[in-house]
């Protein structure tokens, strides 16, 4: 609280009896009886292409955090029909060596 704001509570008439004016008001551009118009901090967008942009946006982010889940492999093959092996060193790497023209193989899991 600055010394103003305390002469102002200590003496409310103002130093030696004065009474106290009021500021005189501002000057308006608004002519009187006329609404101003508030600003919206967040506006609402009332173009549809800024929330898909927004989505799009969101989702590319999201798969910059989780770069293991898009890059998913199948897991649990098995060759039901032609020759074929499934050489896998690790978790990010798959080869599969088939050696018939034609091969089936059977995944217990393929997500995307």
């Amino acid at each position: 609280m600055n010394i103003f704001k305390m002469n102002q509570i200590a003496f409310p008439q103002g130093a030696g009896g004065a009474v106290k004016t009021r500021p005189p008001k501002a000057w308006s551009v608004f002519p009187p009886g006329v609404a101003r118009r508030r600003r919206r901090v967040f506006q609402v967008s009332k173009k549809p292409g800024n929330a898909s942009i927004l989505l799009i946006s969101f989702l590319t982010y999201l798969i910059g955090i989780f770069p293991s889940m898009v890059y998913a492999l199948p897991t649990g093959g098995t060759v039901q029909a032609g020759t074929a092996t499934i050489d896998s060193p690790s978790s990010q790497l798959m080869t599969i060596y088939q050696t018939t023209d034609k091969a089936i193989i059977d995944w217990q899991t393929f997500g995307i």
